[in-house]
This record gives structure tokens, C-alpha cells and sequence, in this order.
């Protein structure tokens, strides 16, 4: 097909659909005496088709372009492997009913059949792929990993519970709090293309040593999240008489009694204890009995404003970043992850920003901070900084 140059109207369409890339071909046509573009776009070397059912409103003086339904192809999560199988497939959809019919979500990332997300996060040793493992009724994920830090994505893992499919996602390379604002935002770019349709359920594990790397996956939901307590749960996990609930009580008055950071976040969540060691499939099995019954009975998912856009916006992106980095294409994975951050930043950054200040806010008033400059033939040059518990004003002395 000969190259093209885009009207009004194709790039009205190509906007509204939120396609990234390069647009290499638009085709229009009538199905069902319902209007179609046909577009395939090109990311990375790679194609992907998009159906988009939409409307012409000419009621008022401007003509309007309304996108009813996109459908990319050749599936969500995939791309054709060359241009010729592309084109091919571009000739035969619009003529394939069965195909056409397939363009029935406003949103595309809405094909994912999965809306019942797990979030779990934690320190290294607080049990995530063993509880990812339960949860799911899966060896999939490897208990014996230690926290890897960087580069790796999301790993997870979709299943059924009583006829509801659910994905457990475990944070790879997360959890610390001393993320720079770019790893934060290609971080919260992880989650949104791993949770397409929200988070059913965020699981904070917390293992059976207490330590003050316990409170860190907390101090780091609040660095990415906003608004998003009430979709919290503390999992406890390694708890031996997790099914006695006197024993249960008596741990969690006791965590209360002897960690005043922790005490002060059980006031905030709901938490349940799980007992998960490798050789017992009853107590594994119980575990995930109640873990399962725990989520049936969570409200609606939560989703961060234009959390639809940026998944949309990212899906092409993420698929071809992952493809670059199998393919040892560093340079295309690299530049990927900029557009990634990029569009991030571009539709939450304000929201992410909101939350990074107000958790800075609270750290002041929970430590103020005071310095004391001191100049003497004694002391010599000094300075002695002190941290105070509770104080709310910082002053200097010079």
C-alpha cells in the first residue's frame, strides 16, 4: 500500500483512540449500518491493528468524532511479527464478521478479562511468592527468590476462585522508598499495565519478624498511591495458630504494644494471618480459603485518575519494551522506557506529586528537626543536628 498523508478526520480518530507509534495505513468502512476505521500503527518495528466503531455528531457547528469501541489486533497483548501479516489481516477483518463483532469495549485495555487484581508487596522474606503461590494453587512463582531490585517487571499470574477470575501480581524490584520520581512513574506504569481493570485488593505482607524495614512497603503505597487505604489489607504471614483467633488477637496486641510505627498502621488496616510453610497443603490450603473469602468480600476496585488513559497509552509500549528486551535490543527498551515515564508523568505525575508531598508533610510533623550551629575556641567549627520526636516547628539556632 502506497504511504498516505492523514486528514482531519484520521488524526481526530487516532487521537481519541489514544494510538501510539507510527500510523502506517487508516481504511474506513460500513458494518451493520455502523461506521469502522481500520488503523495499523507501527511501535518498535512491530504491528498492531486497532477497530474503532465511532459516530459522527453534526449537531452542532463543529463535526464531532465520537469513539464508541476499539478493538486492537491481533489480541491485547501482542503484535504481528512483520508488515506483510499485518496488511493481510488489515483486508481480511473487514470483511469477517465474526472479527468485527469483537469491537464492543469504549476502551480497549477492557478486553482483559481479569478485574479481580491482588497487589502484593513486601520487604525480602515477608513470603509474597509463596503467598502468590497459595493464592493462585500454582508453583509459578519461585519461594526461593530474594528481592531483585531494577529492571524486572511485574510477574503474574491469572486463575479461577468459584467461577471469578483473579490475578495475583507480585512487586518484583519494588519497595523502596528511595525511588527517583522516574522510577516512581515507569514503576506506576507497571501496575497499571498489569492491572488493566484496577486493584481488587493491595495484600501488605508482613513476616514474623518484626524489624523498621517492616513499615517500609507502607511509607512506599503512600509514595505511589492516592486515596488508597481503604483497599489495603496486612497479611501476616508465617503464623503458626493463624486459625486461632484468640492467638491472632493476643499477636496483633502485642505487635501494637512493642512497635509504635506498626501499632499506628493497625489502627488503619484490617489484618489477617496465613501460615504457608512448603510441606503442609492443609495449612496452605486453609490460607488460601481465607485469603479467597476475604476477597470476595472487597468493594469496588480502585483505580487513580486517568488510570484508563495511561494503561491505554502504555499498552503498545510496554509489549514492545518487553519484546526489545528479549530480542537483547537495550537501545529500543531504553527509549521506550522514557515514553513510558513520559506519558506516566504526563497523565498522574500531579497525583503522584500529591502524594510524594503529602507523605513528606507527615514525616515533619512526626520528626521535627532541629540544628544547632556552634562557634567557639572550644567546640571549634560544629554543627550538631538533632531529631525530635513530635515537634512541629523547626527552628535553627546560629
Amino acid at each position: 500500500m502506497s504511504r498516505f498523508k492523514k486528514t482531519s478526520k484520521d488524526k481526530e480518530i487516532v487521537k481519541k483512540a489514544n494510538i501510539q507509534g507510527k500510523v502506517k495505513e487508516i481504511g474506513y468502512f460500513d458494518a451493520n449500518n455502523q461506521q469502522f476505521a481500520l488503523i495499523i500503527n507501527k511501535v518498535a518495528g512491530l504491528y498492531a491493528i486497532r477497530l474503532i466503531k465511532y459516530e459522527i455528531d453534526n449537531t452542532s457547528e463543529k463535526v464531532i468524532i465520537n469513539v464508541r469501541a476499539v478493538k486492537r489486533f491481533p489480541n491485547l497483548m501482542e503484535f504481528y511479527p512483520n508488515k506483510e501479516e499485518a496488511y493481510t489481516n488489515f483486508k481480511e477483518i473487514q470483511v469477517k464478521p465474526e472479527l468485527i463483532s469483537q469491537c464492543i469495549n469504549e476502551i480497549e485495555t477492557h478486553d482483559d478479562e481479569t478485574e479481580n487484581n491482588i497487589l502484593l508487596i513486601g520487604v525480602t522474606g515477608s513470603g509474597k511468592s509463596t503467598l502468590a503461590n497459595v493464592i493462585s494453587n500454582t508453583d509459578e512463582f519461585n519461594e526461593s527468590d530474594k528481592w531483585i531490585g531494577g529492571t524486572q517487571q511485574f510477574k503474574t499470574m491469572d486463575f479461577e476462585w468459584n467461577g471469578t477470575k483473579y490475578r495475583v501480581v507480585d512487586t518484583v524490584g519494588t519497595g523502596d522508598t528511595n525511588l527517583s520520581k522516574d522510577e516512581v512513574l515507569y514503576k506506576m506504569g507497571e501496575a497499571i499495565h498489569s492491572m488493566k481493570k484496577g486493584i481488587r485488593r493491595i495484600f501488605v505482607l508482613i513476616g514474623s519478624r518484626l524489624n523498621n524495614d517492616t513499615v517500609e512497603p507502607f511509607n512506599y503505597i503512600q509514595k505511589i498511591f492516592k486515596n488508597v487505604d481503604q483497599h489495603i489489607t496486612i497479611i501476616r504471614t508465617g503464623f503458626k495458630d493463624f486459625q486461632d483467633k484468640k492467638a491472632c488477637e493476643q499477636d496483633k496486641s502485642d505487635i501494637e504494644k512493642t512497635n509504635n510505627k506498626m501499632a499506628t498502621i493497625l489502627k488503619r488496616y484490617n489484618i489477617i494471618y496465613v501460615n504457608n510453610p512448603p510441606n503442609n497443603k492443609q495449612d496452605r490450603e486453609n490460607s488460601r480459603k481465607i485469603i479467597m473469602s476475604h476477597l470476595e468480600s472487597c468493594g469496588e476496585n480502585y483505580k487513580m485518575d486517568n488510570w484508563d488513559n495511561v494503561c491505554v497509552r502504555i499498552n503498545d509500549l510496554m509489549i514492545a519494551k518487553k519484546w526489545g528486551e528479549e530480542n537483547n535490543n537495550k537501545n529500543t527498551a531504553k527509549k521506550l522506557r522514557k515514553e513510558i515515564i513520559s506519558i506516566v508523568n504526563e497523565q498522574i505525575g500531579e497525583q503522584i506529586s500529591q502524594s510524594l508531598n503529602e507523605m513528606i508533610q507527615k514525616e515533619r510533623e512526626a520528626v521535627g528537626e532541629v540544628r544547632v550551629n556552634v562557634q567557639g575556641t572550644f567546640f571549634g567549627d560544629a554543627e550538631v543536628e538533632m531529631k525530635l520526636k513530635n515537634l512541629k516547628n523547626c527552628c535553627s539556632i546560629l
